[in-house]
């Protein structure tokens, strides 16, 4: 495929299925910031960051740019890796990581709301975590929740359990199902590249 002749494009320019998979996700899991304005944009290409590829960023705008386009936040994603790499489980979990950058904060004294961006629940190298274990209380929530099935509180009631498991390595087909819902199938290559997105942010 050519490579596009424009360097950052609103996504519902190119892609419809954009404005759906996005509109999903908050609905799913996001309704907090819904009220905001938040648009996608893609840029022709994926860009690195540490050595590690990067699909896509959440970002503020500034009260100049707000003032501007009246837009509260913008989500970029490489057009490369959307259109010729991403599975829509991907895009959905793509977008979900990103909205999960914006929450909504209140002042304490006026009641004002104001959408700000935060940190990944978890940060830390692998090698690390490998070699100390558990050793920040981040970690040990983090841990905690592994070892519940997929989808589950932390009381321990799930959801959402694995209920197959097909195939040989990384093209291991996971079905995922909860009580009154459509089973949901994806893979550990999956699973792996989702782990790798929240690592190269």
């Amino acid at each position: 495929m050519s490579k596009p002749d424009w360097t950052l494009m609103r996504a519902e320019e190119v892609d419809r299925t954009v404005e759906t998979i996005f509109e999903e996700v908050i609905a799913a899991s996001h309704g907090e910031v819904g009220e905001y304005n938040i648009v996608v944009l893609f840029k022709p290409k994926t860009w690195s960051k540490g050595g590690m590829e990067v699909m896509g960023k959440a970002a503020l705008c500034g009260a100049q740019e707000k003032l501007l386009s009246d837009v509260d936040g913008v989500i970029t994603i490489g057009w490369d890796w959307w259109d010729e790499t991403a599975t829509r489980e991907q895009k959905v979990a793509l977008l979900d990581h990103e909205l999960s950058h914006f929450a909504v904060e209140f002042d304490d004294e006026t009641g004002e709301a104001t959408l700000t961006i935060v940190g990944h629940d978890v940060e830390e190298f692998l090698g690390v975590w490998e070699r100390h274990g558990a050793w920040t209380v981040d970690l040990e929530k983090a841990e905690a929740q592994l070892r519940l099935p997929f989808g589950a509180d932390e009381d321990g009631s799930a959801e959402t359990f694995l209920t197959t498991a097909d195939g040989e390595e990384d093209d291991v087909k996971l079905t995922f199902t909860s009580p009154g819902g459509e089973p949901v199938e994806t893979t550990v290559a999956v699973l792996e590249q989702a782990a790798e997105m929240v690592a190269a942010q």
